[in-house]
């Protein structure tokens, strides 16, 4: 199979990533996993996608570093999708953390407010609540 490479590249720059408006949007978390932060420590990454209007199958991230004083992120992506704490298991590790929670996360539907923020030059969306 031949590899089309400068058909890709056209499209890829055909893209159109337009920052979305701030304000409310209905989604529901698409997938859960497990990565080490820029810092070192472990991070549950959740990707939510759009549910619904002009924005619907967009994705936005929310990065969950697992660490005492940054547990309130990941904690609020729980209480949006009522899974209490209590039900998981004694777990050691990011991955294993994300094996127990991941079938009951996907396909919760949230709200998650959206701003508009600079990351290296450009602006970007970020889920600030959900």
């Amino acid at each position: 199979m031949k590899l089309d490479i400068r058909k890709w590249s056209e499209k890829a720059k055909e893209r159109n990533f337009e920052v979305m408006p701030v304000g409310k949007y209905n989604c529901y978390v698409f997938d859960v996993e497990s990565r080490t932060a820029s810092t070192g420590n472990p991070m549950v990454v959740v990707t939510l996608k759009v549910a619904t209007g002009q924005f619907k199958g967009r994705q936005l991230w929310v990065n969950c570093v697992i660490t005492p004083n940054a547990w309130w992120k990941f904690q609020e992506i729980l209480d949006a999708c009522e899974y209490d704490v209590n039900d998981i298991p004694e777990v050691e590790t990011a991955e294993e953390l994300v094996a127990a929670v991941k079938e009951e996360l996907v396909g919760c539907k949230v709200v998650a407010a959206v701003v508009q923020r600079e990351w290296n030059g450009e602006t970007r969306n970020e889920a600030k609540k959900i």
